[in-house]
């Protein structure tokens, strides 16, 4: 049964506020394995385009950070949570990373500068936030996100070559678009002014009667 239909008879059987409950649980909560095995597998299957995929991962790393920083702010932020956090992090980022890899290979470099640019301003937020709540913590709070922060620091260097790499390659197309748009518009006009010419006698026109070469 594909896992888009599946996640839906389930959510079904467990009630729609069951579902909608699921989606503020956090790590340790009863309910957190409904918010990432059924609410956001059903969420992937929807997204349908590369683009839509990408963006979802980046609300799933966006959601994973949230909880990191949620339980942080409540005191909750134990091994156990974190390693799970951390492990769902991991998975979600490297699937931005691929998505973008593959818009690139179909020349969707726009989509791939737009979907790198967003992941990028994505985490230095939460970069912001996370150095916040490590300021105002004690050494036990330092400590628990200092995994994260780390985490986050090091992908928000590779999404800044991602990004800088995809921007090179749009503004390359960009620039090669528009110099075979020149020269064909130069070769239609050439084909043009050779191909029509009047002749001096009868007042009928022909073609071939005349040579003329414009550069242009």
């Amino acid at each position: 049964m594909p896992i888009i239909v599946l996640g839906l008879v389930v959510a079904a059987a467990l009630g729609g506020g069951v579902s909608v409950a699921a989606n503020n649980a956090l790590p340790g909560d009863a309910l957190y394995g409904v918010k990432i095995g059924i609410n956001e597998n059903v969420q992937s299957a929807l997204a349908i385009s590369q683009e839509a995929q990408a963006n979802f991962e980046i609300k799933a790393i966006e959601r994973r950070l949230d909880e990191a920083e949620r339980l942080s702010a409540e005191g909750r932020l134990d091994a156990e949570a974190l390693a799970t956090i951390e492990a769902n992090f991991d998975a979600h980022a490297e699937r931005v990373a691929d998505r973008i890899a593959d818009l690139q290979a179909k020349e969707n470099f726009d989509a791939a500068v737009d979907v790198a640019a967003k992941f990028q301003a994505s985490l230095e937020a939460h970069a912001a936030i996370l150095a916040r709540l490590s300021a105002e913590g004690g050494a036990t709070v330092q400590g628990a996100l200092s995994g994260v922060s780390a985490k986050v620091r090091a992908l928000i260097s590779t999404t800044a070559s991602l990004h800088a790499n995809a921007e090179a390659r749009a503004n390359a197309e960009a620039n090669t678009d528009s110099a075979d748009a020149s020269e064909n518009a130069g070769a239609n006009a050439n084909i043009d002014v050779n191909g029509t010419a009047s002749t001096s006698g009868g007042g009928a026109s022909g073609s071939g009667g005349v040579n003329i070469d414009i550069d242009l």
